[in-house]
């Protein structure tokens, strides 16, 4: 999988587990009616000075080969942006 990141100068990966509940308010009680884990991987790409930032919901392997293919794809048609990625928490 890093080797698809390898068309892209630099990228940050973030994974996020959330748990999501459904609740119904009936005669003054709450119900808990649907409870489901969502995980949502979140991608920021540069490449020779564009960047784009993309979700991936319930990622799987095939979904991100999809979207780092699309990515790569999409890129030529953004424009450059003065706004540079880092590892630093002042970054995108």
């Amino acid at each position: 999988m890093i080797e698809l990141l390898d068309k892209f100068d630099k990228f940050i990966a973030k994974e996020s587990e959330v748990t999501s509940k459904q609740v119904r308010f009936y005669r003054n009680e709450i119900e808990i009616v649907k409870k489901w884990n969502e995980r949502v991987l979140e991608l920021t790409l540069s490449k020779n000075g564009k960047v784009m930032s993309i979700s991936i919901e319930n990622p799987n392997k095939n979904k991100i080969k999809r979207t780092l293919e699309m990515a790569n794809r999409t890129m030529r048609y953004l424009s450059a942006t003065p706004l540079e990625i880092g590892v630093d928490e002042n970054y995108i």
